[in-house]
């Protein structure tokens, strides 16, 4: 629309002010168009879907604003997004498996490395069997659960007994 103005037969555009007839642009006599707005707040983005940032949209024209500038769909848009928590590799053991350095998302509970999704297998790292010995020629395996002993089988004490 337009505000209440005067055309000359000139073309040219007058508002009374007071009791005083003023020149004005065409542009000044422009009214902007009302937008009935309603607040959509904020949704943050998962790993399963998409968010999107708080906005206000108009139930007339469907344009959307955020602090009264306009936005398109992809400038609202919160890009999907894992909640990730770095673990530590674990080294394999003679009788349990360890698994490779990852990030794990805590909310859809897939693991990545460098980005890239890894199954449970691609992870893991397999036991190695090699068992841990102190210097005691008669000892357990150090590995904690491991009952794996080495057998003397030599009074020489330079002999090394096989790790079984």
């Amino acid at each position: 629309g337009t505000a209440e103005h005067y055309t000359c037969t000139c073309g040219r555009f007058f508002v009374l002010e007071g009791e005083d007839y003023v020149e004005v642009e065409a542009v000044e006599l422009a009214i902007p168009a009302s937008h009935t707005l309603t607040h959509i707040p904020q949704q943050a983005a998962t790993c399963t879907g998409n968010g999107v940032k708080a906005h206000d949209k108009c139930s007339a024209c469907g344009k959307t604003f955020i602090e009264d500038v306009e936005k398109t769909a992809e400038e609202l848009l919160i890009p999907i997004t894992h909640t990730l928590t770095s673990v530590a590799k674990q080294d394999a053991t003679c009788i349990g498996d360890g698994k490779l350095a990852h990030d794990h998302c805590s909310d859809c509970g897939k693991n990545f490395v460098d980005g890239v999704e890894k199954s449970d297998d691609e992870l893991k790292i397999s036991a190695t069997g090699e068992h841990v010995f102190s210097d005691n020629k008669d000892a357990t395996c150090n590995t904690p659960g491991c009952d794996h002993k080495r057998e003397i089988e030599s009074t020489d004490p330079e002999w090394t007994p096989p790790i079984r």
